[in-house]
């Protein structure tokens, strides 16, 4: 997937790790020839070649994820785009009720703003699949937590700070996720400056967001929402009820309610 993934469970011996290993790397390696961007033969990357008249017959996962993505493109009003060219305004007509999908004219679709935190989310019930109660599942620095450790500790996660002289913050993660967007981890450096890959107003080079949710499709894709949204950011947490961490090196770090009440917990 372009990144790195980690496990850490509790089971009894003789747990067949291996057999378990096998079976995420085949979750995984589904997830890719759906989302990928940088796979030619990937569903998305075909659908980026659709003619104007042409439909496809997508997934199950891809009908799964779509729809979600649709639901945050309209309740962030567009801050989360389902699109790396084009209006997320596009979104909602590309199903519409069909059980094909269409491209509209101009647009490349991308989902990589929220096919990791999925991929997570899947990671997570293949475990469970294995009996496992007990479980930190990570791929590239999202995180989803079953469960508590076997000394009744939680999963604590030290979220990465803009400076090494400010405070860890660590949350702790007992059947929830937590995803972060950054321009740091999703920029490229160019003659000009930087380019981000999250399209928006925030243009802060180490601004971050963090989200806490009951899923990481949901954490990851409101992260970059929140990211998106610069300055409204923290307005936007707060509307829509998000546990959000925003953090950046010229400001202080500002926590919403719905994060201050779980994190005092």
């Amino acid at each position: 997937m372009g990144t790195t993934w980690s496990l850490r469970f509790f089971a009894d011996p003789g747990f067949p790790e291996a057999r378990l290993k096998r079976a995420l790397e085949a979750r995984f390696a589904d997830v890719i020839s759906i989302f990928s961007t940088w796979d030619d033969g990937s569903f998305i990357s075909q659908l980026n070649r659709l003619s104007d008249t042409d439909t496809l017959t997508p997934p199950q996962s891809f009908l799964v994820v779509w729809r979600f993505a649709v639901e945050i493109a309209e309740a962030s009003s567009g801050t989360f785009c389902p699109f790396s060219v084009g209006s997320w305004r596009d979104a909602s007509s590309v199903l519409d009720g069909k059980t094909t999908i269409s491209r509209p004219q101009g647009v490349v679709f991308d989902l990589s703003a929220i096919a990791k935190g999925y991929a997570v989310d899947m990671m997570s019930a293949e475990v469970s699949q294995f009996g496992i109660e007990s479980s930190l599942c990570e791929i590239g620095g999202e995180f989803v937590g079953r469960g508590l450790k076997s000394d009744g500790q939680p999963w604590w996660i030290d979220l990465e700070t803009p400076t090494r002289s400010q405070q860890k913050i660590r949350v702790a993660l007992v059947n929830s996720a937590l995803a972060t967007s950054g321009h740091r981890y999703n920029s490229s450096f160019t003659p000009s400056g930087f380019a981000s890959h999250v399209r928006g107003k925030s243009d802060d080079m180490d601004a971050s967001v963090s989200v806490i949710a009951e899923n990481c499709m949901l954490a990851d894709a409101w992260a970059t929402a929140l990211l998106a949204a610069g300055e409204t950011g923290v307005e936007l947490a707060e509307s829509s009820g998000l546990a959000a961490i925003f953090q950046s090196a010229s400001h202080d770090v500002v926590y919403s309610s719905v994060a201050k009440r779980l994190l005092e917990n």
